[in-house]
């Protein structure tokens, strides 16, 4: 859990993450959150989060729905709050700081890009996964990696029946916003001719039709 200090922001450039890394575990997410309050005094508030980290192996061992429901059933959760994935571990992740700025915040800003580059899966929020999981729909959602010591949204990790399923690349995130529509903006590369083009999207415009062939197949 990474808590913002008001103490520390107010101190001199000299600290260089305004945050407090808080560890701990339990039998329930309700549990875990309660046993923070044995480490630290200030006290959780759902109200004020803005970003959820979880890693795949969570989601591999627990239902998503199982995972989440403390947020979502809470009255002061906000549901606009991005959830994320990871293959690496959380709390290690949200130690990388960039220039001062929080791990959380770092990623909540880069979410916000999908105008700038289609590889990049739109934001997954606490109210499109309850949605989601309640009409027992697969869904997406962003992955968070590392590159060279930096923060970056590495594809989207895909889950099926509330556990984590697999993962996709950036680029097979472009091929889904391309398929769904959802792209908002960015840079397509295509070959041709033994030469590299591009060209840039400012929006998105899609149609699928689909036909049943006499033999049963269904073509889109």
């Amino acid at each position: 859990m990474q808590v913002l200090v008001p103490q520390k922001i107010e101190q001199e450039s000299s600290v260089k993450d305004p945050t407090k890394i808080i560890e701990t575990s339990g039998d329930s997410v309700h549990q875990i959150f309660r046993t923070t309050t044995l480490k630290s005094h200030r006290i959780f508030a759902q109200q004020l989060s803005w970003v959820y980290l979880f890693s795949e192996e969570l989601i591999n061992e627990n239902n998503f729905d199982l995972v989440i429901n403390q947020f979502i059933r809470d009255n002061e959760t906000r549901r606009g709050s991005l959830v994320f994935m990871t293959s690496e571990k959380p709390g290690d992740l949200l130690k990388i700081n960039d220039d001062g700025q929080p791990a959380s915040s770092t990623l909540y800003d880069i979410s916000r890009n999908t105008k700038s580059t289609i590889r990049m899966l739109k934001p997954a929020s606490l109210g499109d996964i309850s949605s989601a999981m309640q009409n027992n729909v697969s869904f997406a959602v962003p992955k968070v990696g590392v590159d060279q010591g930096k923060l970056m949204l590495d594809g989207a990790s895909i889950i099926k029946n509330r556990r984590f399923l697999t993962n996709i690349s950036p680029l097979a995130v472009q091929s889904y916003n391309l398929l769904t529509g959802d792209g908002e903006g960015g840079v397509i590369e295509f070959e041709y001719d033994h030469s590299i083009y591009s060209f840039e999207i400012f929006k998105l415009k899609h149609n699928i039709e689909t036909n049943k062939t006499a033999s049963g197949k269904i073509s889109i």
